[in-house]
């Protein structure tokens, strides 16, 4: 964020910003990539997601247009995203979803009649409207774990059925996030420090139940196509105090940020932004679609990356 987008002029700012980030865990990313920077004042989240959408179709390639999403894009909730899919980045095209079975299933049993333990199978088939072609994988424990691991089962299978691979694209937007995590044993930022929370959750930032906390939904907003996220961004907090607040929640040092606080304490406008990955976009329009494609493996017969970004060691 510039301070100068929380000054009192209407203002809308795009950068391509190089950037280095150490991403060693996730399989798709490398540590030098290129983002388009997005900054914009006097708006709102509609504002900034309607910004996106549009200038994702006006840079859809004309060769592609048989793969070109429609605005509006579709929204869903995190939580739903994770109920239903187990990842806050599914992939649409996959046509299955997570369904909670209301039964107390206890143990698995090998016989041919019975798959578990006092439920026959057919009462199963019909419960579930199951077919002779369908697989039933059933999986139990801690909601978070299960989700997380049924999820990953449905990206593995789409893979090896070349679901994933398939030219078609699926954008859509997941948002309503939660402000707060609780990760080894304190609350952080979901997204980062500075997301505003949705209008009706202001007043509980002040409550001091940790559970409560943990109920916040931000203002944070990220972009998905095909399973993977494009880009992510979010509303930020205006108000002086309750930016210092939520650094208090926090435990961040408040002295690092005195110079925004200073500024937000003058009169700050509604203010967010967006971040697009411009080599993952790109990398995915190259492969038709394909979100498997990794970056890193798009050369063109030079061999420099074919995105037309040059690496670092390339330019010496």
């Amino acid at each position: 964020m510039n301070l100068s987008d929380v000054s009192k002029f209407e203002r809308t700012s795009f950068q391509i910003a190089r950037c280095y980030r150490d991403e060693r865990s996730k399989g798709d990313r490398q540590p030098e990539f290129t983002q388009v920077d997005v900054e914009m004042s006097f708006t709102t989240q509609e504002g900034v997601m309607q910004l996106i959408e549009d200038m994702i179709i006006a840079a859809w390639p004309e060769s592609l247009n048989h793969i070109k999403p429609k605005s509006p894009f579709p929204r869903i909730s995190y939580s739903e995203a994770v109920k239903l899919y187990g990842t806050d980045k599914p992939d649409m095209r996959i046509p299955w979803k997570i369904e909670e079975v209301k039964r107390n299933f206890t143990i698995c049993n090998p016989s041919q009649k019975n798959w578990l333990k006092s439920v026959e199978n057919q009462k199963i088939i019909d419960e579930l409207g199951l077919t002779e072609e369908d697989v039933l994988v059933v999986c139990w424990g801690e909601s978070d774990g299960v989700n997380w691991t049924l999820g990953q089962l449905r990206n593995y299978v789409a893979e090896f059925c070349g679901l994933r691979s398939k030219s078609t694209v699926a954008a859509h937007w997941v948002v309503d996030f939660p402000l707060f995590s609780f990760e080894d044993g304190q609350l952080v930022s979901t997204h980062h420090p500075f997301t505003a929370p949705i209008e009706s959750d202001k007043d509980a930032l002040y409550d001091e139940n940790i559970q409560k906390l943990l109920q916040i939904k931000g203002q944070h907003y990220d972009l998905v196509i095909n399973g993977v996220e494009m880009g992510g961004g979010s509303i930020r907090i205006e108000n002086s105090e309750m930016q210092r607040h939520v650094l208090d929640i926090l435990k961040e040092p408040i002295y690092e940020m005195q110079h925004l606080l200073r500024a937000l304490s003058h009169g700050a406008p509604p203010h967010g932004g967006f971040a697009l990955g411009l080599d993952r976009f790109v990398a995915m329009l190259s492969a038709d679609g394909n979100p498997l494609t990794p970056v890193r493996d798009l050369h063109n017969p030079y061999g420099f990356s074919a995105l037309g970004f040059l690496r670092t060691s390339e330019l010496t």
